[in-house]
């Protein structure tokens, strides 16, 4: 029996297991040092080591006053206070600022005693011979004006990145800025990817009569790279063999964490792959064929091994490179960023409208997939265009788009404006 889209993504995203955290840090260079392989998320939350900023500082250039009984146009006496204050330079220590003073302040410059308030320096004219600055305000001059109170981006202990963020440059800076030097992390799953078949020649091989260039396990090996910044992938090869998928797969189950077939899961005599997984200890399939169009026959299951105490999720993909795509983008991938604590999706996802109508080809209850392209609507605005054209082999049509549509269980033919799930491949 078929299953569902729904409950397939439902089976993968409940039985595959969190990778486990390692510690990270920042190096001299600002680097992170988390091991060989650069890690993808935030294993738990991070909260503030300190305060942020860590006092009252200017957020302009100019002069700190004090606001207290200000109205209208100043003349106040320029106190050196030892020269500027600047950024990492307070002012001396014991030094306040009195009524009828101002001192010069750079942007980010603790705000001294006595002072509460910024005037900016385009608001100031200052006559160094005389000592004395003349400001005109732009508005009314009180407590708090151009001044960021200590804590008031981050406060301490309070969380600035949350499990599962990508580690992208800005949560990274959020990390460093909130002062915190060690985090905990996920890195990248370890994946083998074991393409099945006699048919198959490595690209650059020799091909034989009969016989094609391997395609999907650089489409997976790419995909991977792109989702999860997985940058060496076991990559190996089987015959159409039992034995031989069977010892290829027991090869790898020891290091990595996913294992990726392509082909063989069809259902032909010659369609070997899930009697070769059920051939090692510890296996158990949670589903075979689903109701993605393409990528039917696609397959999942677990091993649980070492005694329950470390579970390897084999995801099960069509040989065919379309429907191998789908699966991989529908099934796989999800499940992948469920084990490394990710909160966002993989690729970008969104809503646009269709450019024209599309017929399903296949009735509802089906999810379908198609290659599109994002392009200009008729309103100016971005829309897709796609085609249910799925001739299956046509690699060199895969490589022209940069998305896949995806049309509903409970979507009937689509007319042009009709609204459809776009994963972005950009």
């Amino acid at each position: 029996m078929l299953a569902s889209y729904e409950e397939a993504l439902a089976a993968v995203l409940a039985a595959v297991p969190s990778l486990p955290a390692r510690a990270a840090s920042f190096g001299a260079d600002g680097a992170i040092e988390a091991g060989a392989r650069f890690p993808l998320a935030l294993a738990r939350d991070v909260a503030a080591a300190a305060d942020v900023p860590g006092a009252d500082v200017s957020t302009r250039e100019g002069f700190a006053l004090r606001a207290e009984g200000v109205q209208g146009e100043l003349l106040l006496r320029v106190v050196r206070a030892g020269g500027a204050i600047t950024a990492g330079n307070p002012a001396p220590e014991g030094f306040t600022l009195g009524r009828g003073e101002a001192v010069r302040v750079t942007t980010g410059a603790a705000i001294p005693a006595g002072a509460d308030c910024v005037a900016p320096e385009e608001w100031c004219e200052y006559s160094v011979a005389d000592g004395v600055v003349r400001v005109v305000p732009q508005q009314q001059l009180q407590a708090g004006v151009f001044v960021a109170r200590a804590g008031s981006d981050v406060a301490r202990g309070s969380v600035v990145a949350r499990r599962g963020m990508q580690l992208t440059p800005g949560v990274l800076a959020a990390v460093a800025s909130a002062g915190c030097a060690s985090f905990w992390v996920t890195p990248p799953p370890r994946v083998a990817i074991v393409s099945t078949g006699d048919e198959l020649v490595p690209a650059g091989g020799t091909l034989r009569p009969g016989s094609i260039y391997a395609s999907n396990a650089v489409q997976v090996a790419a995909a991977l790279r792109r989702a999860f910044g997985v940058t060496e992938c076991a990559s190996d090869f089987a015959p159409d063999s039992e034995s031989a998928i069977r010892d290829c797969v027991a090869r790898h189950l020891g290091d990595c964490d996913v294992v990726i077939t392509c082909g063989g899961v069809w259902g032909s005599e010659r369609d070997l792959v899930l009697a070769a997984l059920s051939g090692i200890p510890g296996f158990r399939l949670l589903f075979h064929r689903v109701k993605l169009g393409p990528g039917k026959s696609a397959a999942f299951g677990v091993y649980d091994l070492d005694g329950g105490s470390r579970r390897v999720p084999v995801f099960c993909l069509p040989g065919t490179p379309t429907a191998n795509q789908a699966a991989l983008m529908l099934l796989a991938l999800p499940g992948i960023a469920k084990m490394t604590g990710a909160s966002a999706q993989p690729f970008f996802r969104l809503r646009l409208p269709l450019l024209h109508d599309v017929g399903r080809g296949k009735g509802t209850g089906w999810v379908q997939v198609f290659s599109g392209n994002v392009c200009a609507g008729v309103d100016g605005g971005s829309a897709v265009s796609c085609r249910n054209d799925r001739r299956e082999s046509r690699l060199a049509h895969m490589a022209a788009q940069d998305c896949l549509v995806v049309v509903g269980a409970d979507k009937g033919d689509l007319h042009a404006g009709s609204l459809v799930d776009v994963i972005l491949q950009l």
